[in-house]
């Protein structure tokens, strides 16, 4: 239940880390030994190939349906 996580994390940072270019320029290690709390959508598992942090809380935004290549 998301009421579960009501002030679960309070007082802590927080991050999203969106998709694009501009995750190039992000220390991943750094953001995994800061210990802030991650959010993450889309296309995010594409950087995983790179570093090994993982986001806390990942978000899947589509407007059709989701295909997978095969």
């Amino acid at each position: 239940s998301l009421t579960d996580l009501k002030n679960a994390f309070s007082g802590k940072k927080g991050v999203i880390v969106a998709n694009g270019p501009s995750t190039k320029s992000i220390d991943f290690d750094v953001l995994k030994a800061s210990n802030a709390i991650t959010f993450a959508s889309n296309r995010v598992s594409l950087l995983y190939e790179s570093t090994s942090w993982r986001p806390h809380f990942y978000v899947c935004f589509a407007v059709g349906p989701l295909k997978h290549k095969e």
